[in-house]
């Protein structure tokens, strides 16, 4: 395997996910191409931002590349819903490829680097008597000392010393 990130485990496992995918909507009844589509898409969408992620020079350049693998894996969990409700995927097939999906979002924790797989890195902890204000979900600041949550309208993320 000439490239490096051809060797990583998450990257196995989200090319053999996205060619389950691919043989699984072949055999889709007519009037689900939609559906076909768009889980074909977001199924190699995984394998090709972690690839394309690894090949990327800068933390911040990865980090995204993969936080949109991430994004992908989530978006096959409704699309895999919707087929088995539709009764195009049996209740079995559908359970396997869930549980195909966990694993590839759990290979993180067995990595040894942050950078070779889809989870995002976690935060820096605090050093001691040091007070940071985070970027939070949906505009929101957390003051981490305080534990106190406001809107803001800037993105920013910064710490600084306490006196």
């Amino acid at each position: 395997m000439p490239f490096a990130f051809e060797n990583l485990h998450v990257y196995q496992k989200a090319v053999t996910f996205a060619d389950a995918v691919c043989t699984i909507t072949r055999e889709l009844p007519r009037g689900y191409f939609f559906l076909a589509d768009q889980l074909n898409r977001a199924s190699l969408s995984i394998a090709a931002n972690i690839a394309e992620g690894n090949g990327r020079f800068t933390k911040g350049e990865r980090r995204n590349f993969f936080g949109i693998a991430r994004g992908s894996l989530h978006e096959c969990v409704p699309l895999l819903e919707l087929a088995a409700r539709q009764g195009v995927l049996k209740s079995d097939r559908h359970t396997e490829l869930n549980a195909d999906l966990e694993e590839v979002a759990r290979t993180r924790r067995r990595s040894s680097s942050p950078y070779l797989s889809i989870d995002m890195p976690r935060r820096r902890s605090l050093i001691a008597g040091e007070r940071c204000i985070v970027a939070g979900p949906l505009g929101s600041e957390i003051d981490s000392k305080s534990g106190i949550s406001k809107r803001f309208t800037k993105s920013t993320c910064f710490s600084r010393r306490v006196e």
